[in-house]
């Protein structure tokens, strides 16, 4: 039995024999396919060699007679009539016959192809290449860059989350799960539909019909107006470290289009020059470093010159990682030697371009230079104009101006992330009423400031969401409207004057909610909650948090059942354990869980003890939950605590309690000592008493000074001092 050798960049034919080995190598998993040529089989390396193999007599090769070896120790896997296979550790390349198989890669990046049948394509861990082939085929991707081609038939492609997937459908009605920001899509007809389980994700509009899981965040739209489906791939795909070049060609030769060549010249050395400082602003904004290159053929590169032009200043194709990206600029003297303005001029077509180069498109919906035509969706005519976003045709260009505007920025920075040295340092972004923010940071410990606001803020810390002082606007530009550009971290936020909803992130925060009834929400990490003045509500999420309410009735919020929570008060004050962290609470008189409510204000002058030990004085017995609840509900809204005396007085209860709506001050007194203290009264502190109720002091007052008598007050404490439940009402 032979050995056949097999490497990259060789194109060779082998006889072969049942029981040969072809030994693979240097040729990585996704970088070849098996196709069966009349008789014969062929291992082709897309362009990168092939090895045909031929058997000795003419008679067909079968793939069910190949064995396959690979220096990592992976396998070839026939399905045969075993209709399921499933690979080891290592490179496996499993092939399905045409029936309906199940194909498992298991670890290793592994190449899966179906061929005939409906079959199912699962790998779990590596980087791996699943092909469905003819028929419905289910494909599912795991951990990993994965790609997934279902080809033939109704497919349904899962990417199943990873770093990054390419899903291509292939003809047929086919089905994309969504479950990474980065995955790509790719479909060639058919009516399509998918389904989206992760926030913030950019979708093709070659597939017909989307549809997001419940809770899931579409991708804004300031963002999403910017951006080709296709605009993700690159920065998606790119691996770390990986740079951006770019060259100054210096011949026509060094295009491959005669459009672009048409009356080529190559940039001046000013041109040069000021392009050179135009693409370190761009790094100074975007997680990109530019390098430049005489290598004018590479991949990932920016391939620059001048050229004749009709009807536009420039124009640049989009990044691809096999060919060079031409970028273009009209033969213009002023462009050409932009000394003459400091730039200025060149500045206000070349980062137009720039931002086509790096994925942005066109916001509008009319045609280009060019005549063509963007597909949606379109920003709103009100942020079509160039201070929003130097992508538009509207408006007059901030020319003698080296930047980006912000909707530009906010969508580069989905793409790319933001530049480690973006606003570095301990930065402060304080939020005014009249003007809009898109606010982007690099590093530090830094915090958004709304205490000079005098409106209701919203403000969420988490990139992608639409915060605002006030109402909610049309756009996000408008006054008062604020986000935090994705790939921006920002730790801390103060609230203002009105009633504040501050939500935080996965870091640790200090949200402090100022003035006003707030809502905070820390999120994961150690976060340190400050309500402030109001009645608010404190959220700490997952972590250790130190969570203050501050002056007023303000709640804690648990997400889960009171009985996975240890509630204990100790010399440090109130602290609250669950299987997420450990709280340390200081002036805090609620905690709600999902299935109850616990009140620790129970001491002398906490409004839901006051409650309890009224409700305990007019009836004589432990207060219902219910019953509590509605009362310290009513107190917490202003009611007095006693207008809540007067109507337990008037309550049935209270007169069969009593004896009648109206017993005798004597009997009440009587009544009082025994339902309240649980004792016969003193003569000095029953004639007391009698006299007061004697010069005209309403009964409802006396019940309430019983009720908040130190004598009561120490009596329940053993029993509510650790709190008590009650039921909510809001």
């Amino acid at each position: 039995m032979a050995i056949i050798q097999w490497a990259a960049g060789e194109t060779k034919s082998a006889v072969f024999t049942p029981g040969d080995t072809i030994a693979i190598s240097n040729i990585h998993l996704g970088g070849w396919k098996i196709l069966t040529i009349g008789n014969s089989v062929a291992l082709d390396a897309y362009g990168d060699g092939r090895l045909t193999l031929n058997s000795a007599d003419g008679s067909p090769v079968l793939l069910s007679q190949l064995a396959m070896t690979w220096p990592d120790g992976g396998a070839y896997l026939y399905a045969g009539d075993n209709h399921a296979v499933k690979g080891g550790v290592g490179q496996d390349f499993l092939v399905g016959s045409d029936q309906d198989n199940t194909l498992d890669g298991g670890p290793g990046s592994d190449y899966l192809t179906g061929n005939g049948g409906n079959d199912t394509l699962t790998d779990t861990a590596g980087n791996n290449l699943l092909l469905g082939g003819g028929g419905d085929d289910m494909l599912t991707g795991g951990a990993g860059y994965d790609v997934l081609e279902g080809e033939d038939g109704n497919d349904t492609l899962d990417s199943g989350g990873g770093n990054a997937n390419a899903l291509w459908g292939g003809p047929g009605d086919d089905r994309y799960i969504i479950r990474s920001r980065n995955d790509y899509v790719g479909e060639e007809g058919g009516n399509d539909s998918g389904m989206i389980h992760v926030d913030w994700y950019k979708t093709s509009e070659s597939v017909e019909h989307w549809e997001w899981a419940p809770g899931v965040q579409k991708l804004p739209y300031w963002i999403d107006a910017l951006l080709w489906s296709y605009s993700t791939y690159v920065p998606a795909f790119k691996e770390p470290g990986d740079t951006v070049s770019y060259s100054f060609a210096e011949y026509a030769s060094d295009f491959s289009s005669d459009h672009d060549k048409l009356g080529f010249a190559p940039f001046t050395t000013a041109q040069r020059n000021y392009t050179r400082k135009a693409l370190d602003y761009i790094s100074s904004v975007i997680d990109v470093q530019f390098a430049e290159t005489s290598n004018v053929d590479d991949g990932l590169n920016i391939l620059m010159g001048n050229n004749t032009q009709e009807n536009s200043g420039g124009y640049a194709s989009y990044l691809q990682f096999s060919e060079n990206s031409p970028l273009l600029l009209a033969n213009d003297p002023d462009v050409k030697f932009p000394g003459r303005d400091d730039g200025g001029y060149l500045y206000s077509i070349l980062m137009h371009e720039l931002g086509h180069s790096l994925g942005l498109k066109h916001p509008f919906s009319h045609p280009d230079a060019g005549g063509g035509t963007e597909q949606g969706p379109y920003l709103p005519d009100a942020e079509d104009y160039a201070a929003v976003t130097l992508m538009s045709y509207s408006g007059i260009k901030p020319i003698y101006n080296l930047s980006f505007s912000p909707l530009d920025i906010a969508a580069l920075q989905y793409l790319w992330g933001v530049s480690p040295q973006a606003h570095a340092g301990d930065s402060r972004y304080v939020l005014t009423a009249g003007e809009s923010q898109m606010i982007w940071d690099g590093s530090g410990n830094d915090t958004i400031d709304g205490a000079g606001l005098q409106q209701d803020l919203t403000l969420y810390l988490e990139p992608g969401y639409w915060s605002h002082a006030g109402a909610k606007a049309a756009t996000i530009t408008a006054a008062g409207q604020y986000t935090v550009n994705f790939g921006t971290q920002i730790e801390n936020a103060l609230g203002g004057a009105g009633n504040d909803a501050i939500t935080g992130n996965a870091l640790a925060n200090r949200l402090d909610g100022g003035a006003g009834n707030d809502t905070l929400a820390g999120g994961a990490g150690d976060d340190v909650l400050d309500g402030g003045a109001g009645n608010d509500v404190l959220d700490g999420g997952a972590g250790n948090d130190t969570i203050t309410g501050g002056d007023g009735v303000d709640a804690a919020l648990y997400d889960g059942l009171a009985s996975a929570y240890t509630v204990s008060n100790g010399a440090n004050g109130w602290t609250v354990s669950g299987a997420s962290g450990a709280d340390t609470l200081a002036g805090v008189e609620r905690l709600r869980f999902t299935d109850a409510v616990l009140a620790l204000d129970t001491g002398k002058d906490g409004v839901a003890g006051q409650v309890y030990r009224l409700y305990q004085a007019a009836f004589d017995r432990k207060p219902d939950t219910a019953g509590v609840g509605y009362w310290i509900g009513q107190s917490d809204h202003g009611v007095s605590m006693s207008n809540i005396a007067e109507s337990f007085l008037r309550s049935d209860e209270f007169a069969k309690l009593y004896g009648g709506a109206n017993p005798t001050s004597e009997n009440y007194l009587t009544q009082l000592y025994h339902n309240v203290l649980h004792r016969p009264y003193d003569q000095a502190g029953y004639d007391y008493w009698l006299g007061v109720l004697k010069q005209g002091t309403a009964r409802a007052d006396v019940l309430l000074s019983f009720a908040a008598s130190d004598e009561n007050v120490n009596a329940l404490a053993k029993v509510i001092g650790q709190g008590f439940d009650y039921t909510y009402y809001s």
